[in-house]
């Protein structure tokens, strides 16, 4: 017997957004990109999903990551889950670059394209990352995810975590 998961729970949602990510994958073009997608939780379980097209520049990111953020302090989210398709760079542990990683992970000649899904409270996340393959003629595949339960630092998840603060107060 199953039970409904509970979105409240950090570890649950990062799974629930893993598998929906994968099944996603399986309909996706060669050249495809999953779209970003958050699901906020609020402090009953229920979810609002906030998705967009994706962005073309650093502006119209910032004004997605500002529309997630609104709408987590308006509904008083507890929690927040996002999938995204992203550029990353793997560093040693004991280096911290940010936010002076030059050039940007996107740019950067030694790049990887993985699959990106954080759950994170004011508190604490999880991130889950997948490192992507691209195949001619199918649909691209994911590598073995990579879980880290310290907290994440960049560009998307910092404005969540401060709306998610802000509503814990």
């Amino acid at each position: 017997m199953s039970s409904t998961p509970d979105m409240r729970d950090l570890s649950e949602l990062n799974e629930f957004i893993r598998t929906a990510a994968i099944g996603v994958g399986t309909h996706l073009g060669p050249d495809s990109d999953w779209a970003p997608v958050a699901f906020l939780v609020t402090s009953d379980g229920d979810m609002k999903i906030v998705a967009t097209d994706g962005w073309n520049n650093d502006r119209e990111r910032k004004r997605y990551l500002d529309q997630i953020s609104e709408a987590i302090i308006n509904i008083r989210a507890v929690a927040v889950g996002m999938v995204s398709t992203i550029w990353m760079l793997t560093i040693a542990k004991d280096k911290n670059y940010y936010p002076f990683v030059h050039p940007r992970p996107r740019e950067h000649p030694q790049r990887e394209e993985a699959l990106l899904v954080i759950a994170m409270s004011a508190e604490e996340s999880i991130t889950a990352i997948a490192t992507i393959d691209r195949h001619s003629n199918q649909p691209p595949s994911l590598r073995e995810w990579e879980i880290v339960e310290d907290e994440v630092e960049g560009d998307m998840p910092i404005p969540l975590r401060n709306a998610l603060r802000k509503v814990k107060g």
